[in-house]
C-alpha cells in the first residue's frame, strides 16, 4: 500500500481526507500521495473543437494552480515540513467517477482516500453518493472519511468479518494498520441459534488468533463477537452496537458486490437511523 490517490473537490470534507492521508504517510519514504482533482464543468455547445480544447486547457491550468496552492496551505496548517511527504498533483477533465477509476489503473494506485461529500453515517455513505460509486467501480480499496471526522489518532481498526475468505481482504487491513501501528479487532455479528454461523461458544479463539498473527506477521490482533438479541435486528444493528460501545478509530469491511452493502445500509422507512459514526470506513473488495 504505497501509492495513494486523494481526490478533492476543494470542499471542507475533501480537505479532511487530504489531512488524513498526509498524517497517514508522514515520514514514510516509501509512500506517495497523488492529490487529484476532476473538472466536470459543462462546456457550452456550438463551439469549435479548437475552442473546446482551449477552454478545457484553461480550466485545467487554473485547477492545477489552485490544487498546488491548496496542498501548500494544508501543509502549513498541519506544520508538515518539506520532504516529510512524497506527493504530486494531477488534474483531469471528465466524469468524476470514470476519471478516478482510469487514474487508479493508469498509476497503479493501492488505496483511494476520499471524503464522503456530505454523507453522514455508514448508511448514507452507501446511498446515492460519489463515494459509493467509486467503492463499486474502483479496483482498489477505498477509505471514506466522514464529514464529522475529527482527525483523532488511529489506534484501533475494527474489521467486520463472517470468517469467509478472511485472508483475502485481511492483508489489506493489516497493511493499512501498519501505517499507524494500530491494533486490529476482528468482530463477528451473529444471530443466536441461526444455522451456518460461527458459534462463539465453540470457536477456538486462541488458535485462530495465533494462526492469523503468524500468517500476517503482525501481533496486534484481538477478536470479538456481537450477538443480535431482538427479533428484526440485522447486521447493521450489530455493527451499530459494536461501534457505539468500542468506538474504533477506523471501521473496515470486505465486499465483493455493491448489492450486498446497499441491502445492508439502505435506510429503513420505519426505523430511525442511529448510526452517526465519525470514524473513517475502509472498504476492501474480495
Amino acid at each position: 500500500m504505497k501509492k495513494i490517490l486523494v481526490p478533492t473537490d476543494f470542499s471542507t470534507n475533501a480537505e479532511k481526507a487530504m489531512q488524513f492521508a498526509i498524517r497517514m504517510v508522514q515520514g514514510n519514504k516509501e509512500a506517495h500521495l497523488t492529490f487529484f482533482h476532476v473538472n466536470s464543468d459543462l462546456i457550452p455547445t456550438g463551439i469549435s473543437k479548437k475552442e473546446l480544447e482551449d477552454t478545457i486547457a484553461t480550466q485545467l491550468e487554473a485547477d492545477l494552480t489552485r490544487l498546488k496552492q491548496r496542498v501548500i496551505e494544508i501543509y502549513h496548517k498541519m506544520i508538515v515540513g518539506e520532504g516529510e511527504v512524497n506527493n504530486d498533483v494531477l488534474v483531469k477533465y471528465g466524469s468524476f467517477n470514470e476519471e478516478i477509476v482510469s487514474t487508479v489503473k493508469e498509476l497503479g494506485i493501492d488505496l483511494i482516500v476520499m471524503g464522503t461529500l456530505g454523507a453522514s453515517g455508514l448508511k448514507k455513505i452507501f446511498v446515492g453518493s460519489n463515494t459509493a460509486d467509486v467503492m463499486e467501480k474502483a479496483p482498489c480499496p477505498v477509505l471514506a472519511i466522514p464529514a464529522e471526522y475529527s482527525n483523532a489518532p488511529v489506534t484501533r481498526v475494527a474489521y467486520a468479518t463472517d470468517f469467509q475468505n478472511v485472508e483475502q481482504s485481511l492483508g489489506v487491513v493489516v497493511n493499512f494498520a501498519k501505517f499507524f501501528n494500530a491494533s486490529i479487532e476482528l468482530f463477528n455479528v451473529y444471530f443466536a441459534g441461526a444455522r451456518g454461523q460461527t458459534d462463539p461458544s465453540t470457536f477456538d479463539r486462541n488458535s485462530f488468533l495465533e494462526e492469523i498473527k503468524k500468517q500476517f506477521d503482525y501481533e496486534h490482533f484481538t477478536l470479538a463477537f456481537v450477538r443480535l438479541k431482538e427479533a428484526g435486528d440485522d447486521l447493521i444493528d450489530g455493527i451499530e452496537a459494536y461501534v457505539a460501545q468500542k468506538k474504533p478509530s477506523v471501521m473496515a469491511m470486505a465486499t465483493n458486490e455493491r448489492m450486498w452493502y446497499e441491502h445492508i445500509f439502505r435506510p429503513s422507512k420505519t426505523k430511525q437511523m442511529i448510526f452517526q459514526t465519525t470514524c473513517p470506513l475502509l472498504v476492501v473488495k474480495q
